[in-house]
């Protein structure tokens, strides 16, 4: 799945949580960039406002490259023996308060030319994480009320930004310019937790004791 195909997939697991907010709408064709997407908002008339929709994963770049390198995964266990139980890949993340933040704001530098277009009565951003669970962001360290907060309180210039689940489709409206600041979380936590994710390669047929294989170097270091 290229890029695109993975936005208008994470567009379409969005739709619920934008027909709340937007009503009846369409998906407009012919944007795929700058931004990455945008609906058409349906009236009796017609359609009454176009709005822009800037789509990003939130996960830090270097390890998404490291865990979504599957090609050289392959390539090297071709050369492994294949009967054999390997530990591909292992990487630790650290998730602390400002990882669902500091993902977003990276597509800060973005609005002003899309505002400046004049194309969009709104400009909205549509987060979701390839390692991060819902649950994770809702329990370590508050990081979802953690990015609240601070959305409110560093003038975040995106109408709305939505928490989209991409496995399941849930959502979540995690900001609109429109409301009012919400309290700081009264837990500010400087401690950051380190989530360790494996890719394994396991004959079918055997037991495996996943546990102690994950303990082990794997072919495939992060660099």
């Amino acid at each position: 799945m290229n890029n695109f195909e993975q936005e208008r997939e994470i567009l379409k697991q969005s739709t619920e949580i934008l027909e709340n907010l937007y009503g009846r709408f369409e998906v407009d064709d012919r944007q795929e960039d700058s931004p990455d997407a945008a609906i058409l908002v349906k009236t009796d008339g017609g359609f009454d406002s176009k709005i822009g929709i800037e789509i990003t994963c939130i996960d830090k770049p270097k390890d998404l490259r490291y865990q979504n390198d599957n090609k050289f995964a392959r390539s090297t266990l071709c050369k492994l023996d294949a009967k054999k139980a390997h530990l591909v890949k292992k990487q630790g993340i650290e998730l602390d308060k400002n990882y669902l933040y500091d993902g977003a704001v990276r597509k800060l530098k973005k609005y002003n030319s899309y505002k400046n277009s004049n194309k969009f009565s709104e400009i909205i951003l549509i987060i979701f994480s390839d390692i991060m669970s819902f649950e994770e962001f809702n329990s370590e360290h508050y990081a979802l009320q953690w990015a609240r907060y601070r959305f409110h309180s560093e003038n975040f210039p995106y109408d709305k930004v939505i928490l989209t689940n991409k496995d399941t489709g849930k959502s979540e409206l995690v900001y609109n310019i429109k409301d009012d600041t919400p309290p700081k979380p009264e837990i500010d936590s400087k401690e950051t937790n380190n989530k360790i994710i494996t890719s394994m390669h396991l004959p079918i047929g055997e037991t495996h004791n996943v546990r102690n294989l994950a303990k082990k170097k794997p072919i495939l270091p992060k660099k």
